[in-house]
């Protein structure tokens, strides 16, 4: 039996779910499968492998997972923030920037992928598994920092990064949701 580690991505099956647009039961039965490669957490969760997944996808509908690709990638960010990496995202028209709650109301519906970093202190990781639009793709980086209850919460309908972010996941990202 394989054990999730911290340093691998991964997504909940209710996430799976919502991005097949099938239902958890159906998940379940293609990981008993075989299709879709998972980890089991030390609690008896199923875990698939976010690039299992994109592959997936791909291999079986020839399509990307995310349809609106001119759309922004909204990243909210603390006060760790890599300042190179600010500085160059600043004036890249591809990205919003959000440092502030204020900000997130004025989100844009161009807003499809949004990425949230784990130590913001201001965010309530539990509230936040009740009140997320299923409309944005949600990427929380730097996960070691949440809470083992928060993971829980979060992991059914976002991807968790170990990793801080940078140009190169970013990128990567891009890369991954136009393929």
């Amino acid at each position: 039996m394989h054990y999730l580690k911290d340093s691998q991505d991964y997504v909940g099956t209710g996430t799976a779910a919502k991005i097949l647009n099938v239902s958890v039961g159906t998940v379940q039965s293609m990981v008993d499968r075989g299709l879709l490669a998972t980890f089991t957490t030390a609690g008896k969760h199923r875990r698939i492998k976010y690039d299992a997944l994109v592959k997936y996808v791909k291999k079986t509908t020839g399509e990307s997972l995310y349809k609106n690709k001119s759309s922004k990638i909204g990243i909210v960010y603390s006060d760790k923030f890599p300042p190179s990496c600010l500085e160059a995202l600043e004036n890249n028209d591809n990205y919003a920037l959000i440092s502030d709650p204020t900000q997130l109301i004025q989100l844009g519906s161009d807003i499809k992928d949004l990425f949230l970093d784990a130590r913001l202190p201001w965010v309530n990781w539990r509230l936040m598994s009740r009140v997320y639009q299923r409309q944005v793709n949600y990427v929380i980086y730097n996960s070691q920092a949440l809470e083992q209850v928060d993971r829980v919460h979060l992991e059914d309908f976002a991807i968790l990064m170990s990793l801080n972010i940078s140009e190169d996941l970013l990128q990567g990202y891009k890369v991954a949701i136009s393929c």
